[in-house]
């Protein structure tokens, strides 16, 4: 679920499997408008631990095989800066 909101017109339907995640999932965004769409993934005291990774399709891998088990926010965020936060928990 979208924790902080772009419009679904915007983004079109997102989802994010699996979640839990055990290594690898994916996040597959209908981006109807065609945004270019950038990807930071956040843990929960704030700190950055990917950045800037660039959504060019409709599916796109996470790698969280390095990340600490526990719960992290996707920042998903366009050209206009319109941001919606989506939550991923780790394995």
């Amino acid at each position: 679920d979208c924790v902080v909101g772009l419009e679904e017109n915007v983004l079109g339907n997102v989802s994010i499997f699996p979640n839990p995640s055990n290594g690898t999932s994916y996040i597959d965004i209908e981006n109807p408008n065609g945004y270019t769409l950038r990807m930071n993934l956040v843990d929960i005291t704030g700190k950055t631990v990917t950045n800037n990774i660039l959504l060019n399709s409709t599916r796109n891998e996470i790698n969280t095989k390095n990340l600490h088990p526990g719960l992290y926010f996707l920042n998903i965020v366009n050209e206009h800066n319109d941001r919606a936060v989506y939550k991923l928990m780790v394995k």
